[in-house]
């Protein structure tokens, strides 16, 4: 078996905007529209 290092990655870049959704939250990206479909919690990281 092949060992993994334990150690976390640091924040991913992004070259757009990142979201924070919980299960109840969907987005959908149609031709670059991002909408967001909710009926939980969500939030826009800038």
């Amino acid at each position: 078996m092949k060992r993994t290092s334990s150690r976390t990655a640091g924040p991913a870049a992004t070259s757009g905007p990142a979201y924070v959704v919980d299960d109840q939250t969907a987005i959908t990206v149609v031709d670059g529209n991002v909408e967001v479909v909710s009926a939980g919690h969500w939030k826009q990281l800038k």
